[in-house]
């Protein structure tokens, strides 16, 4: 029988459907990105906070879809936001995608300064990226390549590495084993 793991924390709802929309109009304003670029700053943000703090910013699923990790909720949100106002949309020069343009400045009372890191450090990285560099830079990500379309990447993909152990890591996984 396969032992039961508990269900990760973004399966338990939809997440802050307000700190999504606050980190879309934050990345927004602070980054011309139309929607795959932003889809991978977000996806960066939220999976580093995890690693980092144990938290992602927004609490929303995502998922595997063609161009690397997305949020699941991404096109209702921004269907939401723009029928309230809060952002519209431009075409993007060369591209079959549109860019998000906000109308009115994210609110600062949804974001932590520690949630503004992960979204500035996220900018950071994707920003002298294409949006066909950033898809690339996503698609080495293990928690997409390992799952198919459609099928949501668990937060806990930060923790998996593709790299050989150390000869140190090793040595201390061998001290560990008597406790095991």
């Amino acid at each position: 029988m396969a032992e039961q793991y508990p269900r990760f924390h973004h399966e338990l709802g939809l997440g802050s459907e307000p700190k999504t929309r606050e980190a879309i109009l934050y990345i927004s304003s602070n980054a011309g990105f139309g929607q795959t670029r932003l889809n991978k700053a977000l996806w960066y943000a939220d999976f580093q906070a995890f690693e980092r703090r144990g938290t992602s910013i927004t609490g929303q699923e995502y998922q595997h879809l063609q161009y690397g990790p997305a949020l699941r909720q991404m096109p209702p949100i921004l269907r939401r936001m723009q029928n309230a106002g809060e952002i519209g949309f431009e075409d993007v020069d060369e591209f079959e995608e549109q860019r998000p343009v906000p109308s009115r400045p994210w609110q600062r009372n949804y974001l932590s300064d520690e949630d503004v890191s992960y979204l500035e450090e996220a900018i950071k990285i994707v920003s002298p990226m294409s949006a066909k560099e950033a898809s690339e830079w996503a698609h080495g990500f293990p928690g997409w390549r390992e799952t198919e379309q459609g099928e949501t990447i668990d937060y806990e993909w930060v923790f998996w590495s593709d790299e050989p152990l150390t000869e140190d890591e090793i040595a201390y996984g061998l001290e560990l084993e008597p406790a095991i």
